[in-house]
């Protein structure tokens, strides 16, 4: 019995271990890649929209140069009919701004408005000023050159009296006592005539006590140009957003921003356009008229964030206190047009008149089909050339029925019955 215990207190064992040793044996094969949760389901916090690729727009073009039941003119080697009829692809790539828009993080107040008018009378008060003390410095610039001008001429009129003395002039000191002429230094009238800066001359009348005799003598004087003063622009709005992201909201009428994307909101679509900053990707959302989205309208992207879920490229949203603008058209789009090369209807030809000629029908009038391809529309890759004698006045050709009023060497006249 002792026996039989133990064996199979034995066996408990060795279950045991068996079972933990299980526990950690693998397979070998590398476990199964972990998938975020934000890659499984989409973000529903509110904070988080996605940006998927820009659709193209699919729509068919009928180009038609003429007109059912108008009567035409045609001369030699015109078309007189053109037909295309083709479905391209419609691409938006850019907007253009229709005008200036700014975002501001202050609401208008009246003590903004105070402030702005205060600061507005102080720039004019110190313009005021300017002008003042410009007028100021002319005017006494002008009275120093007039009194040198008056200066200047007294000296010349006392030099030229000595002069004429003759033989007395050296005596004349002794009873006198004033200064020999030879030791009283000329006035410099050349020099400061030379440098006086040029302008518009001022005559300056000589004193009365100098005599009747004294010439005149013209002085230039600096004037001052009122517009050339500096007038300050004003000051910044203190509203407008000066820092961080929201300072890069802004642009001006005819500012170009690409499209990056779209993205869904309660089933309507609205276009993502990218506002260049270095510090990451700023987008503006805007609906297909081109008005800006109900707030939240911005969304921002890390430039370190690559991550691209299937559900689309995670923005978040950026808040705004103060409204952008939510009621006019803010911009107009730029599309590019791709012509289908698969499927659905394509016509593109015209009938071009070539003039007349003459055989046994008599006159014989003439027109050149040609036929364009998708791949090249501009080539044609098929002409033929129809020829109808004059008594042909209809004309059957690719559904169309031409009648012929009359024809010539030089012009046809028609009109084009149905198409």
């Amino acid at each position: 019995m002792k026996r039989f215990t133990e064996s199979i207190l034995a066996l408990s064992v060795v279950s045991a271990v068996l079972a933990v040793s299980g526990a950690g044996c693998t397979t070998g094969q590398p476990r199964a890649a972990r998938i975020h949760s934000s890659f499984e389901r989409p973000d529903e916090s509110g904070r988080v929209i996605y940006m998927e690729p820009v659709q193209a727009t699919a729509r068919t073009v009928i180009s038609k140069n003429y007109a059912v039941g108008a009567r035409r003119i045609t001369t030699v080697g015109e078309p007189m009919v053109g037909v295309r009829d083709y479905t391209s692809s419609d691409v938006v790539i850019a907007a253009v701004a229709t005008r200036d828009f700014v975002q501001h993080c202050r609401r208008v107040s009246q003590l903004d408005a105070e402030e702005l008018v205060e600061m507005n009378a102080a720039l004019e008060l110190a313009v005021e000023a300017d002008v003042e003390r410009a007028s100021i410095s002319a005017a006494a610039t002008a009275q120093q050159s007039a009194s040198d001008a008056a200066a200047t001429a007294s000296s010349a009129e006392a030099a030229a009296a000595d002069s004429s003395e003759g033989l007395l002039a050296p005596f004349r000191n002794l009873f006198t006592g004033a200064e020999p002429a030879a030791a009283r230094p000329a006035a410099p009238a050349a020099s400061a005539a030379k440098s006086a800066p040029k302008a518009d001359p001022i005559v300056v009348m000589p004193d009365a006590s100098a005599g009747a005799s004294a010439p005149q003598v013209d002085v230039t004087v600096d004037t001052v140009e009122i517009a050339e003063i500096p007038v300050p622009v004003d000051p910044v709005d203190p509203r407008i957003c000066a820092a961080g992201r929201l300072s890069w909201v802004r642009g001006e009428v005819g500012e170009r921003f690409g499209v990056a994307g779209v993205y869904v909101e309660d089933g309507k679509e609205f276009y993502l356009l990218d506002l260049p900053t270095p510090e990451g990707n700023l987008y503006v959302a805007v609906d297909k008229l081109g008005k800006l989205k109900d707030e939240p309208y911005l969304a921002w992207r890390d430039l370190d964030e690559v991550a691209t879920t299937r559900f689309g490229v995670p923005l978040r949203y950026v808040t705004t206190k103060v409204p952008l603008d939510e009621e006019t058209r803010l911009f107009r789009f730029e599309t590019t047009e791709t012509m289908s090369l698969q499927g659905g209807d394509y016509r593109n030809f015209e009938l071009v008149f070539e003039g007349t000629s003459y055989d046994h029908r008599g006159m014989v009038y003439h027109f050149l089909y040609k036929e364009y391809g998708r791949d090249r529309p501009t080539t044609p890759i098929f002409v033929q050339d129809l020829a109808y004698a004059r008594q042909t006045s209809t004309v059957d050709i690719l559904g169309m029925r031409i009648r012929v009023h009359d024809v010539s060497d030089d012009e046809i006249v028609y009109t084009v019955q149905r198409d």
